[in-house]
């Protein structure tokens, strides 16, 4: 007979695996449901032109290597602001906000801010799989709304290699702002 904490955990998991056409799913050992992180590409150009890249995962586990999640801009941003972060399920609706960011990044005042994955009203740090709805100004002054997926990976002795084999998970720190590419070694044990 199935607790229903393992029959929760079960349904999660299957609804994880068949709603969600990422790569394959690795088998993963912990109690939060790393299956579809990663899935989705770093790279979004908005329908206003601006070009962004996302890290499809952050790792805030207080290291300083890839703690906070920030979205950076590629070509044609002038500013990134009203961020709302929400927690989604494997549906990809929305569980819970998380955190808003009145302004990420601006380049005419320099603010380039991100999410450390602190929980809004409860002091804890969010793991797990998140969106953003944003909205991104570029050069001409025209707008456009923005949502992505990411995952916030809080590794540790339990579970450090959950992500390590993922092909698709690209940290802040991969990225070459000279090429506007995620192609660089990442210096986080996590992923080594």
């Amino acid at each position: 007979m199935m607790t229903s904490k393992k029959l929760l955990k079960f349904l999660c998991v299957a609804l994880c695996c068949t709603n969600f056409a990422c790569e394959p799913k690795d088998e993963i050992k912990t109690e939060i449901n790393y299956g579809d992180a990663c899935c989705c590409s770093p790279y979004i150009t908005s329908n206003n032109g601006s070009g962004i890249f996302v890290p499809s995962c952050f790792t805030p586990n207080g290291d300083n290597i890839n703690d906070v999640f920030n979205v950076l801009p590629i070509s044609n941003v002038k500013a990134i602001y009203n961020v709302q972060f929400s927690s989604v399920n494997a549906n990809g609706n929305t569980i819970s906000n998380l955190f808003t960011l009145d302004t990420m990044y601006s380049s005419a005042s320099g603010i380039n801010k991100g999410y450390n994955g602190t929980i809004v009203n409860n002091n804890g740090t969010f793991e797990g799989n998140f969106k953003a709805t944003m909205q991104i100004l570029n050069n001409n002054n025209s707008t456009s709304y923005v949502t992505v997926k990411s995952t916030a990976y809080r590794c540790n002795a339990d579970n450090a290699n959950a992500l390590q084999f993922k092909t698709n998970c690209k940290l802040q720190d991969q990225f070459d702002p000279v090429t506007g590419v995620a192609n660089l070694p990442t210096n986080d044990p996590c992923f080594k």
